[in-house]
This record gives C-alpha cells, structure tokens and sequence, in this order.
C-alpha cells in the first residue's frame, strides 16, 4: 500500500520489536563527518536510535556534507555512512 506521502509500505501492520532490527537504514538531508544528521523526522530517529542496539547505517551523496552547524546532545550520530566520495567509521 501507499503512505500518506505516497511512499510504498509493507501491507503487513504487525509491528517488529526493536531488538529484532539488526540494520537500521537512517535517512537524512545534511550528514556532519561525524555521522551527525539532519533529517525532517522532528527527532523521531535520535529517540529511537538513543537506545537502539543494532548496526546503523546511511547512504549519502558526498553533497550532503556539511560542517557548518553543531549537532545537539540528543542527536544520535550513525555508525557508518557510506558515500560515493567518503566513508566514516565507528568501530561498535
């Protein structure tokens, strides 16, 4: 089916438990080389990431690099961005 913003989603409405997620592939519109983000969820990835276990990953166009702005202390940095031009790394 369709999402309120026209994004295919599974049929299924059972939930997964968060410590079923092994990979957790987190969005973004701005990545820090920290693996700091800015995304449009108003929070909703820190607050889920702040406990979550697994491997995090983002897939990111060298682009949306940039410095030029401090992540807040609940932001929660992704483990690993993978790039056409750079890679970070956090050993877990």
């Amino acid at each position: 089916g369709l999402s309120a913003f026209g994004i295919e989603e599974p049929l299924v409405k059972q939930p997964v438990a968060k410590e079923a997620i092994d990979l957790l592939l987190v969005p973004g519109v701005v990545f820090s080389p920290e693996g700091y983000r800015i995304g449009y969820g108003g929070g909703y990835y820190d607050r889920f990431l702040a406990d979550f276990t697994g491997v995090t990953r983002s897939l990111v166009f060298a682009e949306q690099f940039s410095s030029d702005w401090q992540a807040d202390k609940f932001d929660v940095p992704v483990q690993r961005l993978v790039t056409d031009r750079y890679r970070r790394e956090e050993e877990k």
